[in-house]
């Protein structure tokens, strides 16, 4: 049971026991009435917030053949993003002696060059192929962005610590 239907319920209880015998039924429809508008309010915005973190969010996986146009622009404007946030890590390593290690940065380089060759071979796919190759993309994207945010959050100032700090 939602929040939401808990304190409808807790309202329709604490408002009938202060009423009147005459007007409890009255508040009890108008408390039941309520509680079903909040209902159906939130499972409505709970399918619609499904809706469009499905739409919005599409899984590099979910692409076919015929859309690896769109699957190249969704996976270089992710990478897009993981560059800005490997610059940020290099950046905050280099100005505040953060516990981010040499080896670590260049462990998340490799993941990207690897990236980058994952991406490249798309440009020879077939059709038969391009379930692996979507594939290994998606797994190279994936381990490198895991591998950015364990960085984030244990090794430097992204991740709240400081030098001397675990």
């Amino acid at each position: 049971m939602s929040s939401w239907n808990r304190a409808a319920m807790v309202a329709a209880i604490v408002s009938s026991l202060a009423c009147r015998d005459a007007d409890r039924g009255d508040t009890a429809s108008r408390v039941d009435s309520a509680v079903s508008d909040v209902s159906e309010n939130v499972r409505d915005r709970a399918g619609k917030a499904g809706d469009d973190a499905r739409e919005g969010a599409r899984e590099l996986k979910s692409y076919t053949w015929a859309e690896r146009d769109e699957f190249r622009r969704d996976v270089h404007r992710r990478l897009e993003d993981l560059d800005g946030r490997i610059d940020q890590l290099a950046n905050d390593a280099r100005s505040s002696g953060s516990t981010i290690s040499d080896r670590a940065m260049a462990e998340i380089r490799d993941e990207r060059t690897s990236v980058g060759r994952s991406l490249a071979r798309l440009d020879d796919a077939t059709e038969d192929g391009w379930t692996d190759l979507r594939g290994g993309v998606d797994r190279s994207l994936e381990t490198l962005r895991g591998g950015i945010d364990e960085l984030t959050r244990t090794g430097g100032p992204m991740g709240g610590r400081s030098a001397g700090q675990s």
